[in-house]
């Protein structure tokens, strides 16, 4: 997720350089872990509080950003991050209690019983994926290397949504999450200000 830029990949620094042989895959993640933790001045109350259930849903320590993506998680999309099942044989960085039904939990804690558990994010992609593609005057951006790209307009299987010159979907090479609508840096890649620069050519022209 974080940014790859002419004089380095921040990704590679902070969490893939921990990867290096010389520890287990699990310990190699917690040293990642922890120097992130570290880094951001998070402490271990902090870390609880923002998803601690026993809050309720009328506490807003999560923080209000926070609390919104995590509401589009529970309401719409449901893209959890849980560990694999045995069956799969893969490493595990995660308990194999923290499946799917983990965050159930959380959601109606957090929001409410309202919040219908499990996610229906089929009904969500067929209502809004549908009105996307009648409408115009949208300019998609997809980093080549985000790890949310599955759930962008163009996935690693091909186009979501159509590709046309009133809606046109540019994929940024090398890119990661959300990079071309970032603040300017001189160490931008290429790919990142062709990005931006079509995007401001493209809105010259919608308003005219």
């Amino acid at each position: 997720m974080a940014p790859t830029t002419k004089s380095g990949d921040y990704t590679q620094k902070t969490v893939c350089s921990y990867f290096d042989g010389t520890r287990s895959p699990l310990d190699s993640y917690a040293a990642a872990v922890a120097n992130v933790v570290s880094s951001g001045g998070y402490t271990q109350d902090s870390l609880v509080q923002m998803g601690d259930t026993s809050l309720g849903y009328t506490n807003y320590a999560l923080g209000q950003s926070g609390r919104v993506w995590y509401y589009q998680e529970c309401a719409w999309y449901g893209n959890w991050q849980v560990a694999p099942p045995s069956s799969t044989g893969l490493q595990r960085y995660r308990s194999q209690l923290v499946d799917l039904t983990y965050y159930q939990p959380n959601c109606n804690n957090k929001f409410g019983s309202d919040i219908q558990v499990p996610v229906d994010s089929d009904s969500f992609d067929s209502k809004w994926l549908g009105l996307l593609r009648s409408t115009t005057n949208i300019y998609y951006t997809v980093g080549a290397y985000d790890v949310w790209r599955g759930s962008n307009a163009l996935s690693w299987d091909g186009y979501v949504l159509p590709n046309t010159t009133s809606s046109p979907v540019f994929l940024i090479d090398q890119a990661t999450h959300c990079q071309d609508i970032a603040g300017h840096r001189t160490d931008d890649l290429d790919s990142v200000s062709l990005a931006r620069q079509i995007g401001n050519n493209l809105v010259r022209q919608w308003i005219k």
